[in-house]
Parts: structure tokens; sequence; C-alpha cells
């Protein structure tokens, strides 16, 4: 016997979203009832964020050598225009680096005449397979072999000194030094992000993020640009489109903004919402009955929460007052 009243207890409470009660049944409680409000869109608690770059958005800069000196001709983070100086590179690694530059560019220019002058030979079979095979493989050796340095010096002014170059930005944007320069023979000099792949960067709970449409931060509003198609389990990686200027933020900080989630929502007092076995539920007034239904809940702050419903709960008022009270007569703990 107690094992069947066990069951049945069981069956009673698996029962909840189906369970009414008449109004005339609930005797002298206070009920309050409230419109439910149905919302396009609400702005979701404050999560941190970080002014970083889109892939891509960086033009990094290295040196084929290491010079004696290097000086920093602009301050870090400022904005630069493409061809402005950037550094000032001095010693005597500059003068070897020049003249390698011009030794590789001679040699090249002499493979290159030769892979020219024999190209309409081997097109009339007046030269061998191997004599044309030695030609193209000098030629793409001195090509590849320039193309080290000549990357490099697109961008150098040279000076009236053979010792002393200057070094220009290869695109505008945003100039970042090295927090150090390293030891490496390959000088890793900054980076120049392009101004518009400069963006807010933050991670969002997958149930939000695909719904979430602009971002504010203290001075400004920013669009979402992109939505990572992925999550880690829990969060999704979210963009915005390129800073403002009155957005007034720099690359690297970090700073608490406010995700504003769009879409279609339910609102009610936050008493209005309560847990039963990890599924929330809200009360409703129809006719003279009080319905139980489950939600979603989407978000909540300080009064209310925003939910999601499979039934349409527009124009339905819902119990803010003795919630817990009818929740217990419903679940046959009291009244009559």
């Amino acid at each position: 016997m107690k094992t069947l009243i066990a069951l049945l207890s069981l069956l009673s409470f698996s029962d909840l979203a189906a369970e009414s009660i008449a109004l005339d049944k609930l005797g002298a409680l206070n009920l309050d009832f409230q419109p439910i409000k149905e919302v396009s869109g609400f702005d979701l608690k404050p999560v941190p964020a970080q002014v970083s770059y889109l892939p891509g958005a960086a033009y990094q800069i290295t040196a084929p050598f290491r010079p004696q000196q290097i000086d920093v001709l602009v301050s870090a983070g400022s904005a630069v225009a493409q061809g402005q100086r950037l550094l000032r590179l001095s010693g005597s690694e500059v003068h070897h680096f020049q003249s390698q530059y011009q030794s590789q560019k001679a040699l090249f220019d002499v493979a290159s005449e030769r892979y020219q002058n024999n190209l309409k030979l081997m097109k009339n079979n007046q030269i061998s397979a191997g004599q044309w095979q030695q030609i193209v493989t000098e030629y793409q050796q001195q090509n590849m072999a320039l193309a080290h340095f000549r990357h490099f010096n697109e961008w150098v002014e040279t000076t009236n000194r053979d010792d002393q170059i200057y070094l220009k930005a290869p695109q505008a944007g945003i100039y970042l030094p090295p927090d150090a320069f390293g030891q490496s023979e390959n000088l890793y000099l900054g980076e120049v992000l392009a101004a518009e792949g400069i963006r807010l960067q933050l991670r969002l709970s997958a149930l939000t993020a695909l719904q979430v449409t602009s971002i504010s931060t203290d001075l400004c509003v920013l669009a979402v640009d992109r939505v990572a198609q992925n999550s880690d389990g829990y969060f999704v990686e979210l963009w915005t489109e390129a800073l403002k200027p009155e957005c007034q933020l720099l690359p690297g900080q970090q700073l608490k903004v406010m995700p504003h989630y769009q879409n279609q929502a339910y609102q009610a007092p936050k008493d209005s919402v309560f847990d039963y076995q990890g599924q929330m539920h809200i009360l409703v007034k129809q006719n003279n009955q009080i319905n139980a239904r489950p939600v979603t809940v989407i978000h909540g702050d300080q009064k209310y929460y925003y939910f999601k419903s499979a039934e349409d709960l527009s124009g339905l008022l819902v119990l803010s007052d003795s919630v817990a009270a009818v929740k217990g007569m419903l679940l046959g703990m009291g009244g009559e």
C-alpha cells in the first residue's frame, strides 16, 4: 500500500504542467495578477569583452636582419597612414642588408635575362630539356632568394647614410610595436592593424548568442557582425562591427559590455516563475481557473524573467503573489 501511495504521489508531481485549480478553491489567499508582457528584445547582463582584431587584419612586420639600433617613431596604438615612417633602423647590419639586396638583385637580373633569352629556344626545341631545366631552376632559386629581401625592401626609405633606413607602414591602421624586440635573426618589428579589423570580441551563452544583435559600451553601440557557428559546449564567440571613434577604446583594452537580445519573448515578475524538477513554470489565469504552464527562461534582471513558451501566452494574466501557496495546493499539499 505504501508503495502504491508513493507511486501515485510521483504521478501527481509529474503532471504539474497539466494541473489547474479553480479560483473559488483558493479561499482567502491574497491573489495578485499581472499581464504577461510580450517584448521584442531586452538587454542581457554585462559580460567581459576585449578590444581585439579579426584574424588576418594585422600586417606583421619582420626584418631579415637585426640592426644595432631601433628607434620607434610613433606611439604604440597610434593611427598611421600607409607609407608613414614607423621605425628608424641604424647600424652596420643595415649597410650589410643593402649590399646583400643589391647583390641578390643583380644575380636575379642575370638569371631572369638568361631565362627570357632561352625561352624562345626552348619553344623551338633548340636546347635540351636538361639545359632548360637548369635555367628554370636557377631562375626560380634566385627569384625566391630575392623575395626574402624584396618584400621588406618595398617599405624601406633610404637616407644619405648607408647605415640607416626608415621603415614605413605597409598599410593604414593602428601600429602596435612589440613589448620587446627579440633576438631572432628575422626580427619581429610589430604589426599594423587595419582599422576596419579592430572589433570587440566576447563570448556568450550558446542559448542566447545567436539572437544578440548589438553590444553597448558606456559610449557607443556596436552591431554584432560575426557569430561563430560552433561552440565549446557552453559559449559562442562573437565579433562586433569595426570600432567607432566615439567608442574611445584602445587595442587590448578589456571592459564590460551589455549585449542586446533581439527576439520575441515574454516578460513576467520574478516572483511569478518557479522551478519544478529542472523545469520553470508560471501560473496563469484562464477563465475561473489557474493553470500551470512550463516556460524556458532566457534571462532575468532585478525585477523580471524573460522566457519562451510553447503556448501562446499573449493577453494572459500571471499570478505574482501567493505563488508558492497555489503551487502547493496544485500538488495536493493543502487546500480543501
